[in-house]
């Protein structure tokens, strides 16, 4: 573990850190310029009356080094909550320093708190060093299940918009 390592849960200040995080996510896996939210996206959704996710931002002494994002979900089948990790960054020049596990035992314990027992998670297809890396940190790899998104002109129109 990184010596210096500090976790603490994002705030309405950090909306520009976040989204630049993103950004960079979205760069290092090849999606630059796919990031079509914005700050005052993440300031709407994640700090306003109705939070839909929350955020656990990593500094080690004092340097920004990683973020995860992530929302509470249901799993009917299990019977119980649980937290969705919708994205996982750690900067380059702090990988390997155990940042990205921290995070992820952070997630995990909010599930507990909320009463959870799981973590969920999913990543890109072509995305083989974070399989790796979810593997050795001992997620398994669901073959039940299968991403499927309705966006776009489609979600407009199952909205029965036009």
């Amino acid at each position: 573990m990184a010596s210096g390592l500090e976790l603490r849960r994002a705030g309405a200040t950090d909306t520009s850190l976040l989204h630049a995080m993103l950004q960079e996510l979205a760069e290092a896996t090849g999606h630059s310029g796919a990031i079509s939210g914005t700050p005052k996206d993440l300031l709407k959704y994640g700090f306003g009356d109705d939070p839909r996710f929350f955020a656990v931002l990593a500094t080690v002494d004092g340097g920004n080094a990683g973020m995860l994002l992530a929302f509470p979900e249901y799993s009917s089948w299990r019977g119980c909550p649980g937290i969705y990790v919708q994205d996982l960054y750690v900067r380059k020049e702090y990988r390997s320093l155990g940042i990205a596990h921290a995070l992820l035992a952070e997630a995990a314990r909010e599930a507990a708190r909320m009463g959870g027992s799981y973590l969920r998670l999913s990543v890109a297809a072509k995305n083989e060093p974070a399989a790796r890396f979810y593997s050795k940190a001992g997620f398994t790899e669901s073959t039940e299940e299968r991403m499927f998104v309705c966006e776009g002109p489609t979600f407009t129109a199952m909205c029965g918009h036009d």
